[in-house]
């Protein structure tokens, strides 16, 4: 009876392990592919990486041979070319410059629309 008893204790304590071994095996697994995915996605950011850092070293290179007269000529332009004003724009965003707000009038449909101007933010 005692004997019976134990038994039965140890058999709802192999059914709970049994149970919670489960519950590991399902979750070790969880853990398993989210490392492999998280694996695959840091793969994937170091190739963009390379991919791009030869453009930033050229880009930082470029940077080295601008003058103060080179910054002066930007600055003097009244209609800069659009290279020019995407460029001055994407700095502005990157040093978090607030761009001056404008109104200009849509060719098709003759409303007024609301625009981002950085180019007095950037020679400023």
């Amino acid at each position: 009876m005692a004997t019976d008893k134990v038994l039965r204790d140890v058999e709802q304590q192999r059914q709970a392990a049994d149970t919670k071994r489960v519950s590991i095996e399902k979750e070790q697994q969880d853990c398993a592919e989210s490392m492999m995915r998280a694996q695959e996605l840091r793969d994937e950011c170091m190739a963009e990486l390379a991919e791009a850092m030869p453009t930033l070293d050229a880009s930082r290179k470029a940077l080295r041979t601008l003058t103060g007269a080179d910054i002066s000529v930007i600055k003097s332009m009244g209609k800069p070319p659009k290279g020019v004003r995407l460029t001055l724009a994407a700095v502005c965003i990157m040093l978090r410059k607030k761009p001056d707000i404008i109104h200009v009038r849509s060719g098709l449909t003759g409303k007024s629309e609301a625009v981002k101007d950085y180019w007095k933010p950037a020679k400023a």
